[in-house]
């Protein structure tokens, strides 16, 4: 996901979901289908819980 197309809805997201290390491919092809998406990616992590990062997407499907 590398540009913004549309503008950010003004309300909550449809979806929010995450996960631990990098975000795979189909987490990426989602948030470039969806609306609007913000995906958070924190590579350090937390070393009990997430020792290989983490990443946060969240999903507008409409305006």
């Amino acid at each position: 996901m590398s540009q913004t197309k549309n503008p950010k809805p003004d309300r909550a997201p449809d979806e929010e979901t995450h996960g631990e290390g990098a975000p795979s491919d189909v987490v990426k092809a989602r948030a470039d289908q969806a609306y609007y998406a913000e995906l958070f990616i924190d590579a350090l992590g937390d070393p009990d819980n997430a020792p290989l990062g983490w990443w946060h997407l969240k999903l507008w499907n409409g305006p």
